[in-house]
């Protein structure tokens, strides 16, 4: 038993959650503890963690959200057979406009090649670096209340 377990009660379930490399800590945490006390992980904006074998450790359910343009989920680069990085977890991907609940995929190189454009045009008229704007945890905590407000609470 982990000094977690101990100092909670055995009803109250467990959540593991962090931001960039606290999410990378996060994944970790929830691959070496495996309890069954652990509810789920979720991350925001975490990069890259393991390799294929994490995702057989991770015992409870994993939750990743990915912010639009946020570039630390994209590092780093998984090269095969010198980093074989990959992520691990169920992929909330929240686009630029946001419109109901957080899509599960991935963008693909079409979104992404317009998301670098996007950020191109950012960076030469605002001066700001949109892959950096969009992995501040401020940014996560908009557009996730965003998604709850849109939602409906009809059941």
């Amino acid at each position: 038993m982990t000094e977690l377990e101990a100092t909670t009660s055995d009803h109250v379930p467990i959540y593991i959650t962090g931001h960039s490399l606290g999410g990378a800590l996060a994944q970790i945490s929830a691959a070496v503890l495996g309890s069954d006390r652990i509810a789920a992980c979720y991350t925001f904006g975490s990069p890259r963690v393991g390799n294929y074998v994490l995702d057989v450790w991770v015992k409870p359910p994993s939750y990743r959200l990915v912010n639009y343009a946020d570039i630390v989920p994209q590092v780093p680069v998984p090269v095969p057979f010198v980093l074989p990085y990959r992520h691990s977890g169920d992929p909330r991907y929240m686009s630029d406009q946001v419109s109901g609940s957080p899509y599960r995929f991935e963008p693909n190189l079409f979104q992404r090649v317009r998301q670098f454009a996007k950020a191109i045009y950012q960076l030469i008229k605002a001066h700001s670096i949109l892959g950096i704007d969009d992995h501040q945890i401020s940014e996560y905590c908009r557009k996730l209340d965003e998604i709850a407000g849109a939602r409906t609470q009809s059941r």
